[in-house]
């Protein structure tokens, strides 16, 4: 038996019903030369039943991981991938019929390591994927990227410490040695509207400012130019973490005082 060119892996928590949807558009795909890889995120028992059934009424591999981390799962699912190509689908998104098949073509046409795909999004004319990626710009998510196995593992795989930007702190590695390719053809859709890492901005600058310390780390010398400034990068960051905090001390404060206040209350009550 032959091996698949494309391992399609979807990492999946407490969406069944989306992951569903989304696998449908994995099995609608004009490509056919694939296998697809389910990696149950950190769910319940009764979420990750229905999730296997999900996986199982779509013909795909399943596995389960007892907590909760997405670029571990994406790691786990990517281990176990026996394709050249690894496809990217998360559980909340949907790939149009064509998507892998004009992946694959302009692949073969560029000879690229990785093809993503998205409307213009906001990279200035000039930069280099390498800078884009370490002043976080997002030109693609991962369900509109496709990327060989190995050079994946070239540079290690996600991050799973990088609880969040861990993709673009993957595509920053993987720029360094690797032809990345761009098509502005819309070849997925990436929903919105519903619970995700992506609205918790506390959570978000927290791990934007580990990446920003990994990118002064790791970069190659001859790279470090592309690295944005501290005064650019981390002191919005900053302002949003401090702010959180100061907003916590207060509110923690008001706790506190009406608590005092309504101890007062009970005792003078029970005194008269």
């Amino acid at each position: 038996m032959s091996l698949p060119l494309v391992s399609v892996v979807v990492p999946t928590h407490n969406r069944p019903e989306m992951l569903a949807e989304a696998l449908a558009s994995v099995r609608a795909q004009t490509f056919t030369d694939y296998e697809v890889i389910v990696v149950s995120n950190g769910e319940s028992d009764e979420v990750r039943r229905a999730s296997h059934e999900v996986a199982a009424a779509h013909d795909c591999l399943y596995f389960a991981l007892p907590e909760g981390n997405l670029p571990a799962a994406r790691n786990f699912g990517i281990k176990h991938a026996k394709g050249e190509w690894i496809a990217f689908l998360d559980d909340d998104d949907l790939w149009l019929p064509n998507k892998l098949e004009r992946q694959m073509a302009i692949a073969e046409q560029t000879k690229a390591d990785m093809i993503s795909c998205a409307p213009p999004r906001k990279i200035p004319d000039g930069w280099l994927y390498v800078k884009a990626a370490c002043h976080e710009l997002p030109w693609a998510a991962p369900s509109e990227i496709m990327v060989r196995k190995c050079a994946i593992e070239q540079v290690g795989g996600f991050d799973p410490h990088q609880r969040y930007c861990e993709d673009i702190d993957l595509w920053r590695r993987i720029s360094w040695n690797h032809t990345i390719h761009h098509t502005y053809e819309i070849l997925a859709r990436i929903r919105t509207g519903h619970p995700s890492m992506s609205r918790r901005e506390y959570e978000m600058a927290f791990y934007s400012l580990r990446h920003f310390v990994k990118m002064h780390n790791d970069t190659p010398r001859h790279l470090r130019s592309e690295l944005p400034s501290s005064a650019t990068f981390v002191l919005y960051r900053l302002y949003i973490i401090l702010n959180r905090l100061h907003y916590g001390l207060r509110y923690r404060l008001r706790l506190r005082t009406r608590a005092r206040a309504f101890l007062q209350r009970v005792r003078g009550s029970s005194v008269s």
